[in-house]
């Protein structure tokens, strides 16, 4: 449960805390949300922020982004009203805003969590009332995990293979709704078998490991995804949330399987077959209606120079790729990497995931603020790991108070910032009593990540924002 500095005595935050929940205080509510959207996102359950007052314009730019991300994230706020404006903006940016009453609050609350999962996924406002908050609640008895959904139907499985096995050149386009690790153990099953290349969206990275000679990095506008889908014959777009498939380019002429948990819906294409439900079961069922299959048709070799192509060209020479492969190649497995603002695209090129979860960004690749809170969130979820944030100026500035946040949780968080005003990072880092280095090449760089990985608490690492301060590396 997330909640502000300002409101550490709120009455439902220390109720929280008596009963053995886990409160961590941010400073801002867009914090908040980014920390509980993470929350979500590696958990499977859903993240909590409470606010003490009807905050809700300050609210509006945090539960925004959970909106865009589809987070399963629950906003508890005071009721809006009278302040009729705000309440209509609070319901623009949620699914659902929902008021409880003592007699049925568990039953909404159970609602509310089965909402915030439901596809598309996204945030939910509760409002409690104090007189309500303090009242005795009526226990029930309920299911809070949402249903499963309801198994594929046989036809459109039918249809799907027949798609599949007329295909000669398929290529496979995962999303964020395919993170699940049942999921992506069919999913590699499928791309191998059949075989397939994939491509992936930045919330999707891990899905298929990135090192993987059948993954070949991002679906979005690159050179890679482009010469891919030009040779495709047939789109498989498995768990693509819609604004996810708007980041990729569609050719019209070419044909798409759509899987996932709902229909194609808002995506900008028009499915030749669509298939419904789980989507590991989807895979499942479909295994043995290609047990027959024809091998695709894809040249290997062709394969291979476009995944040479996907580590060459595609920045490996340059800003800020040699910081995050330097980074990767020092962190041990399993660290987790966090990305935001305009250096977001080129971190989830660089930093090869080999397990869904590994590479945390915002679908809006313009989201600045959203790195520091979501990597200590990703600390607080798995303490045993590393977690490294990539930033620039701006998401440093905005979420620079969170480093007091990281000092007093004691989470070393390693804060790389791609600035060309090296001496005002390190300012505000030594007023929160972080650490901070000044890397202005590859090897003062691998120095400071050494650092960073010894240190019991947070160090902020600030990289030049131009080539120009740059060495080549050896």
């Amino acid at each position: 449960m997330f909640g502000l500095a300002g409101a550490a005595d709120s009455p439902l935050l220390v109720a929280a805390r008596e009963r053995g929940l886990a409160v961590v205080l941010a400073h801002t509510v867009t914090a908040a949300c980014a920390m509980a959207a993470v929350t979500a996102d590696l958990t499977d359950a859903p993240g909590i922020v409470v606010l003490d007052t009807p905050a809700v314009p300050v609210a509006l730019s945090g539960l925004g982004r959970c909106m865009v991300d589809g987070s399963p994230v629950i906003l508890v706020t005071p009721p809006s009203q009278p302040l009729a404006r705000q309440a209509s903006a609070l319901a623009a940016m949620t699914k659902a805003v929902i008021p409880l009453a003592p007699e049925s609050a568990g039953h909404w609350i159970a609602h509310a969590v089965h909402l915030a999962f439901g596809v598309p996924r996204g945030p939910v406002a509760i409002e409690l009332s104090p007189a309500v908050a303090m009242a005795s609640a009526i226990p029930i008895a309920t299911a809070l995990r949402p249903a499963a959904l309801p198994p594929p139907e046989p036809s459109a499985l039918d249809e799907a293979a027949r798609v599949l096995s007329s295909a000669a050149r398929p290529v496979v386009l995962v999303g964020m709704l395919a993170r699940s690790a049942d999921a992506a153990g069919w999913l590699r099953a499928f791309a191998e078998a059949t075989p397939a290349p994939v491509l992936s969206s930045p919330r999707a990275k891990g899905v298929l490991p990135d090192p993987h000679p059948l993954a070949l990095g991002l679906c979005g506008r690159g050179p890679v995804a482009r010469a891919v889908l030009a040779r495709a014959d047939l789109v498989v777009a498995v768990g693509l949330d819609p604004i996810e498939a708007a980041q990729t380019v569609w050719d019209p002429r070419k044909a798409v399987l759509h899987v996932g948990p709902s229909a194609a819906g808002d995506a900008p294409y028009r499915a030749l077959a669509d298939v419904i439900g789980d989507i590991g079961l989807i895979f499942a069922e479909l295994a043995p209606r290609l047990r027959d299959r024809p091998r695709a048709d894809w040249d290997v070799a062709e394969l291979d120079r476009l995944k040479r192509l996907l580590l060459g060209s595609e920045g490996h020479g340059e800003l800020p790729e040699r910081f995050v492969r330097l980074a990767r190649d020092a962190t041990p497995p399993g660290t987790i990497a966090v990305a935001d603002g305009t250096v977001r695209d080129a971190c989830a090129r660089a930093w090869h995931a080999v397990a869904p979860g590994e590479f945390l960004a915002p679908n809006d690749s313009s989201v600045t603020g959203f790195g520091i809170p979501a990597a200590l969130a990703a600390l607080l979820i798995h303490p045993e790991r590393h977690a490294v944030c990539f930033t620039d100026t701006a998401g440093f500035t905005e979420t620079v108070a969170e480093l007091d946040t990281a000092s007093g949780l004691e989470l070393p968080v390693i804060v790389v910032v791609w600035t060309d005003d090296a001496a005002g990072v390190k300012a505000d880092a030594r007023a929160s009593g972080i650490a901070s280095i000044a890397a202005r090449d590859e090897a003062a760089f691998g120095w400071a990540i050494e650092r960073a990985l010894a240190a019991k608490g947070p160090t902020v690492i600030s990289v030049p924002a131009t080539s120009g301060s740059v060495t080549t590396p050896v």
